[in-house]
């Protein structure tokens, strides 16, 4: 049993790092977005698939794992959770057990702002990119050659001065 708890922890501990980098890969995401810098966009959003994907192949692991310790400790149903282990489990594990709840759920909540403020950024910037493009479209449908006999455009087909700021 100690072996496999051993082997459980280590797992846990690869998880978290896992779960940490997502945090620093959604920050760098965040970063990138507000200097409008698509490339880096890109490269982190690729990074971050990848990372998920690392994330679901350790799941499948970690939980075959879960299933013997469970089945060893004939734990109910209901306290098959990583609270329930933890509540189960002897020292030192019970501990590093503790630690790793403790530092995921931080990571995870930390996560969950910043994805909610890189999702605001993006949203922003879509909206002044497509407030450019109806700009321009806008001016591409005025009808052109309405001018007097002085060269200059009559009253009502003027455009609409388009709005960009210094941003784009």
């Amino acid at each position: 049993m100690e072996a496999l708890l051993d082997r459980l922890c280590g797992l846990f501990d690869d998880e978290l790092e896992r779960q940490q980098n997502v945090l620093a890969i959604c920050i760098a995401q965040g970063q990138a977005a507000r200097a409008h810098h698509v490339d880096a966009l890109q490269a982190r959003s690729s990074a971050l698939a990848l990372s998920v994907q690392e994330a679901l192949n350790a799941e499948k692991q970690r939980l075959g794992l879960l299933r013997q310790i469970v089945d060893q400790y004939a734990l109910p149903l209901e306290r098959q959770t990583l609270t329930g282990l933890i509540e189960t489990v002897p020292e030192p594990w019970k501990t590093r057990m503790q630690e790793f709840q403790t530092r995921l759920r931080t990571t995870l909540e930390e996560t969950r702002k910043v994805v909610r403020e890189n999702n605001r950024i993006m949203r922003s910037s879509l909206t002044i990119v497509n407030d450019a493009f109806d700009a321009v479209i806008q001016r591409r449908t005025i009808p052109r050659g309405h001018y007097d006999e002085r060269g200059e455009e009559t009253p009502g087909n003027r455009a609409q001065p388009a709005v960009i700021d210094q941003r784009g």
